[in-house]
């Protein structure tokens, strides 16, 4: 669990648990428990990924181009939407 290629995943799935708790009853604040439960989600895929051969590089070539153009899109639209409607949103 703690070794050298699954301690980081190990790491962080931990710590978004103890987040996940702290951010769902001590600070009351939801959309920080969903970030964490994201990450839990990730740390989780990533480590199992690592018991599978070669699964981490295969899913970094698979699934990387893909976010890579998701953001890129998620750029373009965010940008589209400040250019638009940012002179309506700051005061005058």
């Amino acid at each position: 669990m703690f070794s050298g290629e699954r301690a980081m995943a190990s790491g962080a799935y931990f710590g978004s648990m103890i987040g996940t708790i702290y951010a769902a009853l001590g600070l009351r604040i939801y959309i920080l428990v969903l970030l964490f439960i994201v990450i839990q989600f990730a740390a989780m895929v990533w480590y199992s990924l690592s018991y599978i051969p070669f699964g981490r590089q295969l899913f970094s070539r698979l699934v990387m181009p893909a976010l890579k153009m998701c953001g890129a899109c998620l750029t373009r639209v965010c940008g589209f939407c400040l250019a638009r409607y940012s002179p309506t949103l700051l005061p005058r």
